[in-house]
């Protein structure tokens, strides 16, 4: 194996993980995520002697695998919702739906949670949290849904069953 090679394993796995443990990790604050991901990508870039570029596009890479995997994970589960006779196709469709605008809601205020306190985060979480549970309520689909905790329990055990 050429130098070149062995010289960039270590740094792309490194990058690699530290990707899947920073954007896997719902306990932190968006602006903790923010500033965490470029810290670790300044950080990388300078003991392995990288281009910082290059370190962002792994990021990303990851970042938009991890969403790639959450979105299989959620069809997963509504899929065995209907086979067990909890959902409606329709309702399935709706939860889509509904979790599309979230994560577009999400891509466009980026900027705005970051300049949030911890306080006002949390706030503004509770806020839509509560939009979230009476969106669910009218149009008659369990919260369970769209409930982070539970997806993320549920995440696990696809990710433990396909062995992942």
């Amino acid at each position: 194996m050429s130098n070149i090679r062995k010289s960039l394993i270590v740094p792309v796995a490194v990058v690699t993980m530290a990707g899947g443990v920073i954007f896997a990790s719902n306990q932190v604050s968006a602006k903790g995520i923010l500033d965490s991901h470029a810290t670790l990508i300044q950080k990388l870039t300078e003991k392995f002697n990288l281009n910082e570029d290059e370190v962002q596009a792994v990021f990303s890479e990851v970042r938009d695998e991890r969403r790639v995997q959450m979105q299989a994970q959620l069809e997963i589960k509504l899929d065995e919702a209907i086979a067990n006779g909890e959902l409606t196709t329709q309702q399935k469709e709706l939860i889509l739906g509904k979790h599309e605008e979230m994560k577009a809601n999400r891509e466009d205020e980026e900027a705005d949670w970051s300049e949030l306190s911890p306080e006002e985060r949390q706030l503004k979480s509770q806020e839509q949290r509560q939009i979230m549970q009476t969106w669910a309520e009218e149009n008659d689909v369990d919260f369970k849904y769209f409930d982070q905790k539970q997806a993320d329990h549920h995440g696990m055990k696809i990710m433990k069953a396909h062995e992942r």
